[in-house]
């Protein structure tokens, strides 16, 4: 699924400065998020020439969305979170989905509703328990490991 990235979007000025860094543009147009490959994709410009559409892998950006943003995803491995803690982190109504390892993924229920931006982190557990699904993980997520698993 390709999803264009709007200009309220919070990560879009992270994901033009990778695309300027990463191919010395001096203009990115019509980005955009490919779900199947996992990439950003854009319209690249050197002032007046057009480089044409480039392609950045979504962990190129991930990893300059931690240094620069709050954490989108929780690994609980040594103590399962209560109701409170879930929710102060998530900041919505729970839902909790079951990975095939028996991890669970805890996400905000409305989460696409609200047009919550996209967690690749989340994703990539996702996408490694389902292949071939193509939902968005979007929102803070709480990743609650099998072994600390009691009440999800």
């Amino acid at each position: 699924m390709i999803k264009a990235i709007k200009s309220y979007d919070p990560d879009k000025p992270l994901i033009m400065k990778a695309f300027k860094e990463k191919f010395n543009a001096t203009k990115v147009t019509s980005v955009k998020f490919n779900s199947n490959r996992n990439t950003f994709f854009a319209t690249c410009f050197r002032g007046y020439e057009k480089l044409g559409l480039k392609e950045i892998n979504s962990i190129q950006i991930n990893g300059l969305q931690n240094k620069e943003r709050k954490k989108m995803l929780l690994v609980c491995d040594k103590k399962e979170p209560t109701y409170d803690e879930a929710k102060k982190f998530i900041g919505g109504y729970i839902q909790s989905v079951p990975l095939t390892n028996g991890d669970k993924l805890l996400m905000d229920e409305e989460g696409r509703i609200k047009f919550l931006e996209p967690n690749f982190e989340a994703q990539e557990y996702w996408d490694k328990s389902y292949p071939g699904n193509k939902d968005l993980m979007v929102g803070k997520m709480i990743l609650v490991k099998s072994n600390v698993n009691r009440g999800w």
